[in-house]
């Protein structure tokens, strides 16, 4: 067991578009989107096996952090890290190709990341096949999703070291003696001034490193230069493709809106039929009444109280109202009208209102849809940005 540490990085969606897909035959080629080399991933303090899902989730929890801080009542103070990102890979001996399974490996990544304090971390799990030792990358976010505190990074190496020394052991195959020979000159090195020296040389070939180009690290700044020119069109496409999909909302709101209308006059049609039969059967019981004495004694009766209804009598009596009406044919023909106009209006507005309420559930629908549709443009910008 040999574990690599790296060094701590900003960048998910660089880490995660490196880990996840297939190495570029040349730097200056763009970031290759198979991912024949990847075996199998797995996700750690997450609610998803996707590997978008996840990087989106990484992301939202590390620019939370202060956020988290506040929640959990954690002191906002001290020097400010954007390195967020932490990996690290774990590489068995080339003999165990043939036997390792996958449940080894993540026994083997689960422990090491309870060895570094990260066991309630998000992190990404990614078996490689593309070397002949087996081996695995774990991607982790050093923000605690709980309370937005840091995972601290010293000597994580060591840390990893002398577990892969006892992980050897436990399984009764030390392939790596040399590993416990400077575990023992560590230990031997236990004079502050010696100690003090020995971390200022760690701390100088590591600096040293960082600038190599043939480190990972290197690598990933390279990878994260190349995607800035690709990021130009993926913002383009992304607006475009925003833009293209906010308007396909309201095209098939307008559709459905369009369609309900449709529908409300099918149905409302019977409606109306049968109150215009009933209408033109009121004008010929009018009329029918009007050649008679008592019939236009009702009809005078029955205008009296729509007159009363609609506030026309000014004070004056249903009765007088009545007997004025008997003596106006003009009168009754008007109140007539009047009440038949009345009773149109009460109809078309109860219709009216079911339509009404049937486009404003659309609406509302609409937007809904466009709600989620914002907050998946803001988690693909915020990719994007990172």
């Amino acid at each position: 067991m040999v574990p690599n540490v790296s060094q701590p990085g900003g960048n998910f969606k660089g880490a995660l578009a490196y880990y996840l897909h297939d190495k570029r035959e040349s730097d200056a080629l763009p970031h290759l989107i198979t991912n024949e080399r990847v075996a199998w991933t797995e996700t750690r303090n997450m609610a998803t096996d996707d590997m978008h899902t996840a990087l989106r989730v990484m992301v939202a929890t590390a620019k939370q952090a202060d956020e988290l801080k506040a929640r959990a009542g954690v002191k906002n103070t001290g020097k400010k890290s954007t390195k967020v990102v932490q990996t690290y890979s774990l590489s068995w001996h080339p003999d165990e190709a043939a036997t390792l399974t996958r449940d080894e490996m993540v026994r083997a990544a689960d422990a090491s990341l309870k060895v570094l304090g990260a066991e309630n971390r998000q992190a990404v799990i990614v078996c490689h096949t593309d070397q002949e030792h087996p081996h695995v990358h774990v991607i982790l976010n050093r923000v605690d999703p709980e309370d937005g505190r840091m995972l601290t990074t010293n000597n994580n190496f060591y840390k990893l070291s002398d577990w892969a020394n006892q992980y050897e052991r436990e399984r009764g195959r030390v392939l790596t003696p040399r590993r416990e020979e400077k575990r023992q000159q560590r230990e031997q090195n236990a004079d502050k001034a010696k100690r003090r020296e020995y971390t200022e040389q760690k701390r100088a070939a590591a600096k040293e490193q960082a600038h190599d180009p043939k480190t990972r690290a290197a690598l990933l700044r390279e990878l994260g230069a190349s995607q800035k020119v690709q990021h130009r069109d993926q913002w383009r496409d992304l607006a475009t493709r925003e833009k293209a999909d906010r308007n396909e909302i309201y095209r098939l709101s307008g559709v459905a809106i369009a369609a309900t209308i449709e529908q409300h006059k099918a149905e409302c049609k019977p409606i109306w039929a049968e109150h215009y039969r009933g209408k033109r059967a009121a004008e010929r019981r009018f009329n029918q009444r009007e050649k008679s004495m008592s019939g236009v004694v009702v009809n005078a009766f029955v205008a009296a109280r729509h007159q009363q209804a609609s506030g026309q009598l000014e004070g004056r009596g249903l009765f007088s109202a009545t007997v004025a009406n008997v003596f106006s044919s003009r009168a009754r023909q008007q109140a007539f009208e009047q009440a038949q106009e009345m009773t149109r209006q009460q109809l078309a507005s109860r219709l009216k209102s079911i339509v009404d309420n049937e486009i404003s559930n659309l609406k509302e629908q609409r937007g809904r849809d466009l709600a989620k549709h914002r907050d998946l443009f803001k988690a693909e910008r915020s990719a994007l940005i990172d």
